[in-house]
């Protein structure tokens, strides 16, 4: 444990997620591009790992009442997400002295999506947990009710609700994971290997009806790669020092503040003012070499702005979403 109530394992697997997330968007300024295997492979599972954490330590807020739960979760979420927006939108206007109305649309309709799609997920399952009847039936119901009403797109929210009431069923029943970690990393490795790599497809009706084997694969990807690194966290954990730990995990606390700061730092200023093409380095270089050095450079600039916001109230609110003393 690290404090009294944090999980170093998945406070390190949030790490490694947000790790994964700077690596694969560091793929843009490659000429490898983003169909390269270490892309196409992290962005299998990435984004679905941090959903199902989210929903592991969902229990708590979900059990307050609706107006403290929308001002909790409307500043750690919201807050942020439109400080974010309005610093992507100045960082591309000073990086390249416009601002195209067609990324200004992009950005106030899906910028900063995976915060806006977490609120949604707790607020639709705060709601769907009052209803009459057995859990497993709500969360069958509400899955299936999600995939047909609305549409995922830009938010893909349908696909990614899946994830977070698996992150809240396995809290209280993660006990075998733990217990039989290897096993589980075994399993899930093979499963992993054998699964189409690429992101996860937007769930329209066109996709459902039309490609029906689409939603299934996605979804044993995703899950296969979140276990395998769940489970590897674990492990992991076993033979790390208590100091090494508990500073990866320390840095796995901010990874929402890691998510948004990246997206104005990495993708909106570096992405377009610097690139790599095969002349300078190979392209094996760049999948294997230089896109991971970027994540781990990434992860630690914006850790370490983060800290200092989080010494400001001001800069405390709008970029982690935290309200001072």
């Amino acid at each position: 444990m690290v404090g009294k109530k944090r999980i170093a394992y998945l406070d390190l697997a949030k790490l490694w997620a947000i790790f994964l997330v700077c690596t694969g968007h560091a793929f843009t300024m490659l000429s490898v591009g983003d169909q390269s295997v270490i892309c196409r492979m992290l962005y299998t599972f990435h984004m679905a790992l941090f959903m199902l954490i989210s929903g592991y330590f969902s229990h708590h807020s979900l059990t307050m009442s609706f107006v403290p739960f929308i001002r909790k979760k409307a500043l750690q979420l919201l807050v942020p997400t439109v400080t974010y927006v309005s610093l992507n939108l100045l960082a591309t206007w000073l990086t390249t002295g416009s601002c195209p109305v067609g990324f200004i649309r992009n950005e106030a309709i899906g910028g900063m999506w995976f915060m806006r799609t977490l609120f949604a997920c707790y607020l639709f399952v705060w709601l769907v947990l009052r209803l009459p009847g057995a859990l497993w039936l709500k969360i069958i119901g509400s899955i299936v009710f999600a995939l047909l009403f609305p549409h995922g797109y830009y938010l893909q929210f349908n696909y990614m609700l899946i994830f977070f009431w698996l992150g809240y069923a396995l809290k209280g029943h993660d006990g075998w994971l733990q217990a039989h970690a290897e096993g589980a990393l075994l399993v899930s490795l093979i499963v992993f290997l054998f699964v189409p790599w690429h992101g996860p497809a937007a769930l329209s009706y066109e996709v459902l009806f039309y490609d029906p084997l689409q939603l299934p694969v996605q979804f044993i990807g995703g899950l296969a790669g979140s276990i395998l690194s769940i489970t590897l966290m674990k492990l992991i954990c076993r033979v790390l020092s208590n100091r090494c730990k508990e500073m990866l995990a320390n840095v796995g606390c901010y990874t929402l503040a890691i998510y948004g700061l990246q997206g104005v730092l990495l993708q909106n200023v570096v992405e377009k003012i610097w690139s790599i093409d095969e002349d300078v380095c190979p392209m094996d270089i760049q999948q294997y070499i230089v896109a991971p050095i970027i994540g781990v450079l990434t992860v630690l600039v914006c850790y370490g702005v983060a800290k200092l916001a989080e010494k400001n109230k001001l800069t405390a609110l709008v970029l982690l979403g935290k309200k001072l003393a």
